[in-house]
């Protein structure tokens, strides 16, 4: 037992520390989505879920960096996110995928009859940043270190088509800035 440590737990007394249950009670609210307990975030951070297990009376008062310690250990990250889309109808999907996926099943019959089965994509509004400083070199236990300052250079639309039965690929690149579009770079 550490001495010093004060038990800060609702009837508890003496020393020691936190009961695991209350480290479980934390990892359950970091792994939970705020607004389903009632909490107007969209995301947890160590600071909320501590205030949030002293309102719920799990503790008298807990250090955002003992929720924080116990996230790391456990490895749990409720403050990052990754995006995706699910498929709500399945059927619909499939309906309306058939249809393209055949055009590229049979792109090379139809480029026989002189037809090109083509896709292509856009990406809008790319911002073009300029950094003042190169990154630092990523280090073992340290990431790649990037200035946030930097300039802007206004921004960029790229375009992109797939001739898919010779997967021939091209891209440009036009500048947002220019009256008239102007290929700043193009490929094959």
């Amino acid at each position: 037992m550490r001495r010093g440590a004060l038990r800060i737990c609702p009837g508890q007394e003496g020393q020691g520390f936190f009961p695991p249950e209350v480290r479980a009670q934390a990892t359950a609210l970091a792994c939970s989505r705020p607004r389903e307990k009632g909490v107007p975030l969209t995301r947890w951070s160590n600071s909320e879920i501590a205030r949030r297990l002293v309102v719920l009376g799990v503790v008298l008062q807990i250090a955002a960096s003992t929720v924080g310690r116990w996230l790391a250990e456990e490895k749990i990250k409720p403050w990052r996110y990754h995006s995706w889309q699910h498929i709500l109808d399945p059927q619909t999907f499939l309906d309306r995928a058939r249809p393209v996926l055949q055009l590229y099943e049979d792109a090379r019959e139809w480029l026989k009859q002189g037809v090109w089965i083509v896709c292509a994509d856009e990406k809008t509004s790319i911002q073009a940043r300029e950094r003042p400083q190169p990154p630092d070199p990523a280090a073992p236990g340290h990431p790649v270190h990037v200035s946030h300052r930097y300039a802007r250079q206004g921004a960029l639309h790229f375009f992109g088509a797939l001739v898919w039965s010779t997967v021939w690929f091209m891209g440009c690149a036009v500048s947002e800035n220019a009256l008239s579009i102007s290929r700043l770079s193009c490929w094959k």
